[in-house]
């Protein structure tokens, strides 16, 4: 008798898991015909996490690989972005690796490709640059992005280069190790580097009745190092500053609720 009910209970939970897998990959092709339809990819922090999902994350895989990538995925991105001159983007993400984000940066420059670029919850640190680099840019009243000054993994913590270039600079040369001295050059030439990159995508993107201090006041805010790396922009803040578009299109927004229902089964 208990055996027969424990035998049930098993074939109600099948039945149910299946039902519920069966509604995810439903969802997944809708995803992925709307993006097909509005000309549009996503790209995100891949998840990387072991779950009980790992199936749909396979199955993921298989029908939205095309459309759907992870912020340091470049190569990808741009093999995507070389079949049309415009494209809507969906850039949800903390942050991507620094060589990633300069070649996709770099590659989108010089195509003159045109990025509508939607920005629903966050786009911090590599996902601001990346956020800059937009034709129009769409951000949430609620939504944020950060600075972009560059970080470095130093002892297996992170710090922000400004943070290592003082430490360095505030030193004795003689204390300083080769090793270190050299890090230290490299790092001002990153550091140096996004000063100019912010500079070049902020510089049609600012609104006109903007003065020419307030420019350079929020140029230094994102990219000089001395605010947290984390300081959040809010669109609200930001639509004040830069001209950008508050109202996501409902089009968009559908998809990104869509994508999020997903991805908490990745």
């Amino acid at each position: 008798m208990i055996l027969d009910i424990l035998l049930y209970i098993c074939i109600f939970i099948d039945i149910i898991c299946f039902i519920k897998l069966y509604k995810i990959i439903k969802n997944m092709y809708i995803l992925k015909k709307n993006l097909i339809d509005n000309t549009c990819i996503i790209i995100y922090d891949k998840p990387n996490r072991n779950n009980i999902y790992k199936i749909t994350s396979m199955i993921f895989e298989y029908i939205c690989n095309n459309f759907i990538f992870d912020i340091n995925d470049e190569k990808n991105i741009i093999k995507k972005l070389k079949d049309k001159k415009k494209y809507n983007i969906i850039l949800n993400t903390s942050g991507g690796n620094i060589v990633s984000n300069d070649i996709l940066i770099n590659f989108i420059i010089t195509s003159k490709i045109k990025l509508n670029i939607y920005i629903n919850k966050k786009a911090q640190s590599a996902g601001t640059v990346f956020a800059f680099s937009a034709t129009k840019l769409y951000i949430d009243k609620d939504a944020y992005l950060s600075p972009t000054d560059p970080q470095i993994s130093f002892d297996d913590d992170t710090y922000s280069i400004r943070s290592f270039i003082e430490l360095c600079e505030n030193k004795n040369i003689n204390n300083i190790t080769d090793k270190y001295l050299l890090t230290y050059y490299e790092n001002k030439k990153l550091y140096n580097e996004n000063i100019t990159l912010i500079k070049n995508l902020l510089k049609n993107k600012f609104r006109k009745n903007i003065s020419k201090d307030k420019k350079q006041d929020f140029i230094f805010d994102i990219t000089y190092g001395f605010k947290s790396h984390h300081t959040p922009y809010c669109g609200s803040y930001l639509n004040k500053i830069l001209d950008i578009n508050l109202n996501l299109p409902k089009n968009i927004l559908e998809i990104n609720d869509l994508f999020d229902d997903i991805y908490e089964y990745l």
